[in-house]
């Protein structure tokens, strides 16, 4: 959540000036900087709980960086959320990343990777872009193995 070259002495005492303990608490969750979270809670030790709401601002801005669905917000009851309305594609392994511009030997996929890491198996991938569909079918289309597939469920 945040990197500080300036820290605190052993005494637990400021070392920096004003405006960087002023940038400091600008950061999403600033009482976690220099330090790392760790997802150990529940049924699989695979999941960690957040009360401030700062934290959980900078969590879901965390989230919404990486691009994928490694790390996902559970709903109330404890439940992922649904997966999006769209086609789905899969990949028989898992976590796999697809990236359109290398097999159509150019960039026209706009630098697009697809990343089949959602579903119980964490070999999906879904969307309701046109585009990406498009994208996705040629590339299937052209496999002579079936190694991607298009879910119609």
């Amino acid at each position: 959540m945040g990197v500080v070259i300036t820290s605190y002495d052993v005494n637990g005492k400021w070392l920096g000036s004003q405006a960087e303990w002023e940038a400091l608490q600008k950061l999403p969750d600033p009482e976690m900087v220099n330090c790392s979270y760790c997802f150990c809670e529940g049924e699989k030790h695979n999941q960690l709980t957040l009360e401030r709401e700062d934290a959980i601002e900078g969590m879901r801005a965390y989230i919404a960086q990486r691009g994928d669905y490694l790390i996902v917000e559970l709903n109330a009851e404890g439940n992922v959320p649904a997966d999006p309305e769209g086609a789905v594609f899969e990949c028989r392994t898992p976590l796999t990343k697809l990236y359109p511009a290398i097999y159509k030997g150019t960039t026209s996929a706009g630098g697009r990777t697809f990343v089949f890491n959602r579903g119980e198996n964490q070999n999906r991938y879904i969307t309701s872009s046109s585009e990406e569909i498009k994208i996705l079918r040629e590339f299937i289309n052209q496999r002579v193995d079936a190694e991607f597939t298009e879910v119609n469920e």
